[in-house]
């Protein structure tokens, strides 16, 4: 079992030429327990205190909820726990004292603005009596030592997250050591520096170089990283960690990064696919992977979903039950995956649900994943969100650009040949214009452009598998498979189908403006994009160039 956790070192040293005596106080304002979503911390942050509990274990402190806080009659207990542990170089962390209860420190200054009661008091001594439940706890370690001169003291804290807390017990968290957190730290760094090492860059200015860099680990952070997995000669490409685009401080984001193997988070689509535009330069081994991705999530109205949450796989159980990977479990764990197996399932999710299973293989893990998803269906998951934005398809010309450069030698079959390409399903359309045209204070507007079809979404949901593809049969048919000419010559039709009146710009006619946020009123004032256009125009001459450099012409002949 691994886990996942923050690390940090506190080192503190006497630059004076006198010997000092210290107090401090190093941890956290607030934990979070196990259990919370973000529903419940943003509207009920008062109530949900009444299920908060502190334990500490050998040095430990575990935070979580009592029981599943949900209004349900079925009472369920929170399996998982967030650990805080913290101790001195050349300490344990059953040495180390952990106040879990904030009014011991802050007082009455409740916006944690100032540790009113540890400044007050000199020498500060250990809370008797401390609260630790029902009220949102934090997490200090207190620390009392004399310097001489030249002399440092350093702390150690481990913050992480457990799926079940007999793992505390297991992976022996109070055991941790100095060599260990100093062992994940390097780490750390190596793995920081492989990624950036991808994009090395030597020219006569090392800040360029170092910009390039750390360019490219910012577009991993938001794209993902493309990780090629080998085993037995054969290869498969996936992603892992890509998360919501924009800035830590900005509240209104969802960050949501699984913590297993294979991590994997959501981003919008615009987002994801700009910063993954040149990752065929850097691992060829993804080939077509993103222009499938991406294209296939086109719906046949032009427009695609706004939340994009990589790709699931399904293996079907007779295929699994007759492949040589099968042979590598015995019966009742070959049994269990193959029924796994046959739901949309992550990679992460794959393997976390083997570890708490106890299923093992006898095969190494790399050659289990790659033999897994070489017989796997892959399936883009997405989701509406909200509006639909004037120029997320635009930069799907990038990622057909950059594969015709990579692999010119493969780009016609992709193009005109192999009908592996879908449309996206949805429930969300866009009204015809008498519906979203208004009179707004004497002013004709454009407003509440899309509307939610209900019956359309108990249609998708009622699939079985594949949800989110358009079907032949009024929906209920096979899935509409088609080649990538026909479903970008279907995205062509539909942006000139929405020039405006003046044939100048893109209409934006779905609620959100284009990638600038700011001029989110232009749709209600009819507003159209010029950019849109060009970018229409790049597609269509794109294509034209690409046909004519088939010489269809004399194939036909």
């Amino acid at each position: 079992v691994s886990y996942a956790a923050l690390a940090r070192t506190l080192t503190v040293t006497n630059i004076s030429k006198k010997p000092v005596s210290l107090e401090l106080l190093d941890g956290l304002t607030a934990i979070l327990p196990c259990g919370i979503n973000n529903w419940f911390m943003k509207e009920m942050s008062r109530t949900i205190e009444a299920w908060m509990t502190v334990e500490e274990e050998a040095g430990v402190c575990l935070f979580k909820l009592s029981t599943d806080p949900r209004d349900t009659s079925d009472v369920a207990f929170v399996k998982g726990a967030n650990f805080y542990v913290s101790f001195r170089e050349g300490q344990k962390p059953t040495d180390s004292r952990v106040i879990v209860d904030p009014r011991r420190i802050f007082g009455a200054a409740t916006d944690f603005s100032a540790p009113v009661l540890f400044e007050a008091r000199t020498p500060f001594t250990f809370p008797k009596d401390q609260i630790a439940r029902n009220i949102t706890p934090c997490a200090f370690t207190l620390v009392g030592s004399k310097l001489g001169r030249g002399q440092s003291i350093a702390l150690h804290t481990l913050v992480g997250h457990m799926f079940d807390v007999a793992d505390v017990r297991r992976q022996k968290i109070a055991a941790v050591n100095a060599a260990f957190i100093d062992a994940k730290r390097r780490e750390n760094h190596e793995l920081i520096d492989g990624i950036m090492d991808r994009a090395f860059t030597a020219s006569g200015s090392p800040h360029f170089d170092q910009y390039v860099r750390q360019t490219y680990l910012d577009n991993v952070l938001r794209g993902g990283l493309p990780v090629t997995l080998e085993a037995n000669g054969r290869s498969k490409t996936v992603y892992v960690f890509s998360r919501k685009h924009g800035d830590l401080e900005r509240d209104y984001n969802r960050f949501q990064v699984a913590s297993t193997y294979f991590s994997e988070g959501e981003g919008n689509y615009r987002d994801v696919n700009q910063n993954r535009r040149s990752d065929l330069f850097f691992e060829p081994h993804i080939g077509a992977r993103n222009i499938l991705d991406f294209v296939n999530l086109i719906q046949p109205d032009g427009y695609n979903p706004l939340v994009f949450k990589g790709v699931r796989y399904t293996v079907a159980q007779d295929v699994f039950e007759k492949s040589a990977l099968a042979s590598s479990f015995n019966d009742q764990d070959r049994r269990k995956l193959a029924h796994v197996l046959t739901k949309p399932f992550a990679l992460g999710d794959l393997l976390r649900y083997m570890e708490e299973n106890h299923i093992v293989s006898s095969r190494p893990r790399e050659e289990f994943l790659v033999g897994i998803l070489k017989m796997a269906s892959e399936q883009e998951e997405a989701a509406f969100g909200e509006g639909y934005w004037s120029d997320h398809w635009t930069y799907n010309t990038d990622l057909l650009e950059n594969f015709r450069a990579v692999y010119p030698d493969r780009f016609r079959s992709l193009l005109l040949e192999e009908k592996i390409f879908t449309y996206f399903d949805t429930h969300a359309f866009l009204k015809p214009r008498a519906e979203r045209y208004v009179l707004r204070h004497g002013a004709l507007r454009q407003y509440h452009g899309v509307f939610c079809d209900e019956e359309k979404n108990a249609l998708i949901q009622r699939r079985k598998e594949a949800k989110h593809q358009v079907r032949a049969g009024y929906g209920s048919g096979e899935v509409i498979r088609v080649t990538l000419f026909d479903k970008l010559l279907c995205l062509v039709v539909n942006k000139i189908a929405t020039l405006d009146p003046s044939g100048v710009g893109i209409e934006m006619e779905a609620d959100k403006p284009n990638w600038y946020d700011s001029l989110n009123g232009l749709p209600g004032l009819f507003g159209s994009s010029v950019s849109e256009t060009f970018e229409l125009k790049r597609l269509v001459l794109f294509l034209r160039e690409a046909l004519d450099g088939f010489n269809l012409k004399d194939d036909a002949q």
